[in-house]
């Protein structure tokens, strides 16, 4: 299945990984172990390096928060284990991983645009900034966030 993002969600590679992300946590079963396959590291290293970080800064400033606060808690819902797989130069690739780039093609190429909810259960919804992190600038590009 491929989708188009929603008109005003950048269609950008990035963005579109973490929404195939979203949607392929959402279809495995919890008790089920998980492998996203992603072609950067940037959406592995923004759920294993970067994510403590950015939640106890409250998502201030973070690109694609809205994605990716949603990721962030379907795999907190989750109960097996869910591991990030980048390709390594040199290492053929997994199975699937052809098809995967074919349908993010077709995806681009839609016209209607598939919706993807952003919804978090109230108790994995963080919110606000975590006190021992709050810094002038981090307030500061909070406030302006807002207006």
């Amino acid at each position: 299945m491929s989708i188009r993002l929603l008109g005003d969600r950048d269609q950008a590679s990035t963005n579109a990984e973490i929404h195939a992300a979203i949607m392929g946590v959402r279809r495995t079963h919890p008790e089920d172990s998980l492998v996203i396959h992603c072609n950067k590291s940037s959406l592995r290293n923004a759920m294993t390096k970067n994510l403590e970080r950015w939640e106890d800064r409250g998502w201030i400033g973070v690109p694609n928060r809205g994605a990716l606060r949603t990721l962030s808690a379907e795999l907190k819902k989750r109960e097996a284990p869910t591991f990030f797989m980048t390709p390594v130069k040199g290492v053929p690739e997994p199975d699937g991983y052809a098809a995967a780039t074919r349908l993010t093609t077709e995806a681009s190429e839609h016209t209607i645009p598939g919706d993807i909810p952003f919804d978090i259960h109230e108790d994995l919804a963080l919110r606000g900034v975590k006190r021992a992190s709050l810094t002038q600038a981090i307030a500061y590009a909070g406030i302006t966030a807002v207006l």
